[in-house]
């Protein structure tokens, strides 16, 4: 979303060649960002048996354990779908919202020099 709020900054203050390479950087940066966060979370501070079990204040809660397959299963039942469900629909909200602010992209990318449109495909792929 921040990035989204980047570009139609950038796109309203920067002209041409500019702006390109701006949002450009800003979508590097973004990335990148992204990369760090997945990073640190899957390899690094958030993937240690330490963090696993409090800081050393609990034991490790294993699946196996009767206290935590209750709270594990109550969490797959009726948190992880709603969790799940709200992230999706984010992804689908913003894909919306970027075809709706770019629709002229999409002009373009159906356009050809021939006058023939480039929708084929998806036309012959639905019949």
């Amino acid at each position: 979303m921040l990035s989204f709020v980047a570009g139609i900054a950038c796109e309203k203050m920067l002209k041409q060649r500019v702006l390109f390479w701006a949002v450009f950087g800003k979508d590097v940066v973004c990335a990148l960002s992204t990369i760090a966060i997945i990073v640190v979370v899957q390899w690094g501070i958030m993937n240690r048996c330490s963090c696993w079990s409090g800081w050393g204040s609990t034991w490790v809660h294993l699946p196996q354990l009767p206290e935590v397959s209750a709270e594990l299963m109550h969490f797959i039942k009726d948190i992880a779908p709603g969790i799940v469900f709200a992230a999706l629909m984010f992804h689908f909200l913003f894909c919306v919202a970027i075809v709706w602010r770019y629709l002229d992209a999409i002009r373009v990318f159906i356009q050809r020099d021939d006058g023939v449109s480039n929708l084929a495909w998806w036309t012959s792929w639905w019949t």
